[in-house]
């Protein structure tokens, strides 16, 4: 099944958080629990993409995340659940 999403200026926004190293740098400071699937510095940045999407309520971030391409945004493979 294809997925079509809108781009809009996240993709760049997240290859500049990326050239930054901001998920490096924060899992550099947090602890990594075995059992998450995702690290401390993908979820800041998925929450730092969300609020700059202009996005109020951060309790909506799994349905934003549903429909945005967190292949392209993050990390291949990744899942908004």
């Amino acid at each position: 099944m294809n997925n079509f999403f809108e781009v809009g200026y996240l993709p760049l926004l997240s290859d500049i958080m990326n050239d930054l190293g901001l998920r490096r740098k924060i899992d550099e400071l947090v602890p990594v629990n075995r059992q998450c699937r995702t690290t401390a510095g993908e979820a800041v940045q998925l929450l730092a993409l969300d609020m700059l999407s202009g996005q109020n309520a951060l309790m909506n971030v799994g349905k934003w995340a549903a429909e945005q391409d967190l292949d392209q945004l993050l990390l291949s493979g990744l899942q908004a659940s």
